[in-house]
C-alpha cells in the first residue's frame, strides 16, 4: 500500500498511466507513461549507479508547449529515441539535470503513431542526512509556459547520508605531557583551537557526545578508571563518571544507533568488554570477545541497518470526551497510544503518506477548515490551503506526489467537489464539477484512479473516475446512503460504508462495483485497509455511548475493539511508518600473534566473523575504503610502511600501497568529504601529517602539526 522500500538491490518494473490535457483547438491529446524501471529499486546509497527507463507513447497531435524532465542524480545522461510508426530516430545523449522535447518536436499528423522510448543513466548524489531524490520528474507546460499540474509525475528514491553536515575530516593531536589539545580545521597546520583537557598518563577519546554530528573530545584516565568529557572542545569538563579500571582499554561507539557516542573498555586481563550507553558509568551490556594481547576494534560491519516500517493506526479522538478532537496513532493491537496535535481547535481524518513520513489532516485552528501536514511524529504542522471555503478529508497519492481534498470553494459553498494539489500545496486543481456534493476521495494503489462519495439525488453513492477526474463513474445505486469508500491494497476491492439494511455499516465490493457484501453488523463507519490486505480497521458504536476504533478480518470475522475509554474515537487510517536507519557500532579484535581478526555484528560476544588478514607488527585500521556504509578493515605494516586494504572482511587484498615510515602512526579520516574513508599517517619525529585521498601511496596533502610524544586525532572537529 504505497511505495516500497528495500535496502537490497532488486528491480522494479511498474506501469503507470498519467494524462495530458491538450486544451485549444488542437484535438485533445492522451500522454501515456509506461513501462517505467529503475534499477536498482529501493534505497540507494550516495555513488550508486541508477537507471531508470520508459516510454511515452500515443500522442497524436501534441499540445503547443513543451514536455519538461528533471533529476536529481549526478551526471544525468538522457538517450531517446523517437518512434513514428515504428520507424525509430535515435536523438543526441543530452547531459545536465533538466531537458526538454518540444512540442514541435513531436508534432506529426493525427493518424501517425508516435511514442518515445527513453533512458536516463546517473548517479545517487552525497545528502546530508536520509533525502528522498528525485529520479524522475516528468511535467508538461502549455503553450504559455505555465505547468499543467495535473499532469506532474515524479518518481523518489530515498538516499541514506554517511552523516550529518559537512563530512571533510580535520585532525589534532593531544599532548600528554601537558594535557593540551591543538586542533587544526583546515589540515593547513595552523592552530584553530587549543585548549588543556587532560593530563600526563590520560588516553585521549573522542566522540561525538551531545549528537549535535561535530566530534567532542575527552580522555580515560587508567590511573583510576574515570572518563572525562567536554561537549564544547574549551577544556571544561561537561561531564565526568567513572567506568573501567587500570589495564582497561577505552572503546568508543554508537552501540544503540540513536546517533550519540557511547563509552565502553576492553579489559585485555580477561577478554571481556562492558559497553555504557548513558554515559553514566552503568555497564548496559558485558560479554567475552578476545583474549589478552588482542587489539580492539570497532566499526558497523554489515553497514547501515534499516529497520522495517511500523504498522500504525492514525485516528481522530475527543481526550475524556470534550469538543477539542486531536490525531492520534496507535500500534494495530490498540497499544501505544501517542497524541499527535494539541490546541485547541479540531484537528481530524489523518491521511498517512506511502512512505510513512507525512500525515496530512484538516483542522480549523486558523477558523475554518482547511488541509494541513506534519511528520509522522506530530512535528512540522504546516497549513497547505488558505481559503475562506472549507476544504477537507485528504488523502495522499500512493507515489507520494499529490494531495486529494473536498472543498466547497469555487463559489459552490452549497456543495463540496474534489480537488487535488501537489504535497506542498501548490497546483490546486478541481477535479469534479457537479451539482451536488463530492466528497471522500480515495486514490487506487496504482495511482490511475480515485474512489470517491458522490451525490446522486436524493442519495450518497460511490463513484470511480480517473486521476485527472475524467471517466466519473457510478459503482452502487443502491438507497440511501453509500459513502467513503477505500481501495484495498491490491486495488481489486473497495471498502465502503452503507445504510442500506438500516443502520450504517461497513461492506465491501469488486472494483467494478460488483459482488457488494456486508461485513459488519454493529454500527460501524470509516474502514482502512491494513498494508496487506488482510484486516479493515473502523469505528463502531458497539457501545452505545461513543464511537470506538476495531478491527476485522476482511470477510468481516474476527473483529477486535483496539480502544476503550469514554473519548469518541473515529476515522482510523492504517499506515506504515517510514523505515528507520540506524548506524550501530559493532566490536572485534585484531590477534596480532596470529594475524587473526574476529569480528562480532552483534555486541553479544559470539564470533559472526573470523579470518585472517596481517601478521604481527601490524597496526590494525578501520576505515569504510569502498563508500558503502559498512566499515571495512585494513592493516598499516611499519616495518614496510605498506597499507593493505580489505572491503569484503574475508581476508583478501584488495587494496595495497606504500605510504609511511617505520614510526608513523597511521590515521584514517574522510578527507574530502566524499563518504568514503582515506589513510594518512602523523610522523612523530617531525610532527608532520600526510594525507592521501587515492589510496595510491601519493600525498594529496602534507603540512606540520604536532610534536614528538603528540597523539594524533583526526575527527570532524565544527
Amino acid at each position: 500500500m504505497g511505495i516500497k522500500q528495500d535496502t537490497g538491490k532488486g528491480f522494479l518494473l511498474i506501469s503507470l498511466i498519467f494524462f495530458l490535457i491538450v486544451m485549444g483547438n488542437q484535438p485533445v491529446s492522451a500522454l501515456t507513461v509506461s513501462s517505467l524501471s529503475v534499477d536498482p529499486f529501493g534505497t540507494l546509497n550516495p555513488g550508486d549507479t541508477v537507471k531508470t527507463s520508459f516510454n511515452l507513447e500515443d500522442y497524436g497531435v501534441f499540445p503547443e508547449g513543451e514536455i519538461q524532465f528533471f533529476s536529481d542524480l549526478d551526471n544525468p545522461a538522457w538517450n531517446y529515441t523517437i518512434i513514428v510508426n515504428g520507424v525509430e530516430n535515435l536523438r543526441p545523449v543530452i547531459e545536465g539535470h533538466n531537458f526538454t522535447i518540444s512540442g514541435f518536436e513531436l508534432s506529426y499528423k493525427s493518424s501517425d503513431v508516435v511514442s518515445v522510448r527513453m533512458t536516463l543513466d546517473g548517479v545517487a548524489p552525497s545528502v546530508d542526512e536520509n533525502t528522498y531524490k528525485t529520479l524522475i520528474r516528468i511535467t508538461e507546460y502549455d503553450a504559455n509556459g505555465k505547468p499543467v499540474n495535473s499532469t506532474i509525475f515524479e518518481k523518489t528514491a530515498l538516499v541514506i547520508s554517511h552523516g550529518g553536515g559537512d563530512l571533510i575530516s580535520q585532525v589534532g593531536v593531544f599532548r600528554p605531557a601537558s594535557g593540551n589539545w591543538y586542533l587544526d580545521y583546515n589540515k593547513s597546520g595552523v592552530v584553530d583551537n587549543e585548549f588543556h583537557f587532560g593530563t600526563t598518563g590520560d588516553v585521549p577519546v573522542t566522540g561525538d557526545w551531545d549528537g549535535d554530528g561535530i566530534s567532542d573530545v575527552g580522555v580515560f584516565r587508567p590511573a583510576n578508571g574515570n572518563w572525562y568529557m567536554n561537549y564544547n572542545k574549551t577544556g571544561v569538563s561537561d561531564k565526568e563518571f567513572h567506568f573501567g579500571t587500570t589495564g582497561d582499554i577505552p572503546v568508543v561507539g554508537d552501540w544503540d544507533g540513536n546517533g550519540i557516542s557511547d563509552v565502553g573498555v576492553f579489559r585485555p586481563a580477561n577478554g571481556n568488554w562492558y559497553l555504557d550507553t548513558t554515559k553514566t558509568g552503568v555497564v548496559n551490556t558485558t560479554f567475552h570477545f578476545g583474549t589478552s594481547g588482542d587489539v580492539p576494534v570497532t566499526g558497523d560491519w554489515d553497514g547501515d541497518v534499516a529497520t522495517p516500517g511500523e504498522e500504525k493506526i492514525a485516528f481522530t479522538s475527543n481526550p475524556n470526551g470534550s469538543y477539542d478532537y486531536e490525531i492520534y496513532v496507535m500500534n494495530p493491537d490498540g497499544t501505544g497510544n501517542i497524541r499527535l496535535t494539541n490546541n485547541p481547535a479540531d484537528d481530524v481524518y489523518p491521511s498517512w503518506s506511502a512512505d510513512g513520513s507525512k500525515i496530512a489532516f484538516q483542522s480549523n485552528r486558523d477558523g475554518n477548515d482547511q488541509i494541513y501536514v506534519m511528520n509522522a511524529d506530530g512535528t512540522g504542522q504546516t497549513r497547505l490551503t488558505n481559503n475562506t471555503a472549507f476544504d477537507w478529508h485528504p488523502s495522499y497519492s500512493p507515489d507520494g506526489s499529490k494531495i486529494a481534498f473536498a472543498s466547497n470553494r469555487d463559489g459552490n459553498f452549497g456543495n463540496y467537489e474534489i480537488y487535488s494539489m501537489n504535497t506542498d500545496g501548490s497546483g490546486q486543481t478541481r477535479l469534479t464539477n457537479n451539482s451536488d456534493f463530492d466528497e471522500y476521495p480515495s486514490y487506487s494503489p496504482d495511482g490511475r484512479k480515485i474512489a470517491f462519495g458522490c451525490v446522486h439525488a436524493p442519495y450518497y453513492q460511490v463513484c470511480v473516475m480517473n486521476a485527472d477526474g475524467t471517466g466519473q463513474t457510478l459503482i452502487t445505486n443502491s438507497t440511501p446512503n453509500n459513502n467513503m469508500p477505500v481501495w484495498s491494497p491490491d486495488s481489486t476491492k473497495i471498502a465502503f460504508e452503507s445504510q442500506r439494511d438500516g443502520e450504517n455499516e461497513i461492506y465491501v465490493m469488486n472494483a467494478d462495483g460488483s459482488g457488494q457484501t456486508r461485513l459488519s453488523n454493529t454500527t460501524a463507519e470509516g474502514p482502512s485497509w491494513s498494508a496487506d490486505g488482510s484486516k479493515i480497521a473502523f469505528a463502531s458504536l458497539q457501545n452505545g455511548f461513543s464511537r470506538q476504533i476495531y478491527t476485522m478480518n476482511a470477510d468481516g470475522s474476527g473483529q477486535t475493539r483496539l480502544t476503550s475509554d469514554r473519548a469518541d474515537n473515529f476515522y482510523p487510517h492504517w499506515g506504515i511508518t517510514s523505515p528507520e536507519i540506524t548506524h550501530k557500532t559493532r566490536i572485534g579484535v585484531f590477534r596480532p600473534s596470529s594475524g587473526n581478526w574476529y569480528l562480532n555484528y552483534h555486541n553479544d560476544g559470539r564470533v559472526d566473523r573470523i579470518f585472517h588478514f596481517g601478521s604481527s607488527g601490524d597496526v590494525p585500521v578501520v576505515g569504510d575504503w569502498d563508500g558503502d556504509l559498512a566499515m571495512d578493515i585494513g592493516v598499516f605494516r611499519p616495518a614496510s610502511g605498506n597499507w593493505y586494504l580489505d572491503t569484503t572482511k574475508t581476508g583478501v587484498v584488495n587494496t595495497t600501497f606504500h605510504f609511511g615510515t617505520r614510526g608513523d602512526i597511521p590515521v584514517v579520516g574522510d578527507w574530502d568529504g566524499n563518504g568514503i574513508s582515506d589513510g594518512g599517517v602523523f610522523r612523530p619525529s617531525n610532527g608532520n601529517w600526510y594525507l592521501d585521498i587515492t589510496k595510491t601511496g601519493k600525498a594529496s596533502t602534507v603540512f606540520h602539526f604536532g610534536t614528538p610524544a603528540d597523539v594524533p586525532v583526526a575527527r570532524k572537529w565544527v
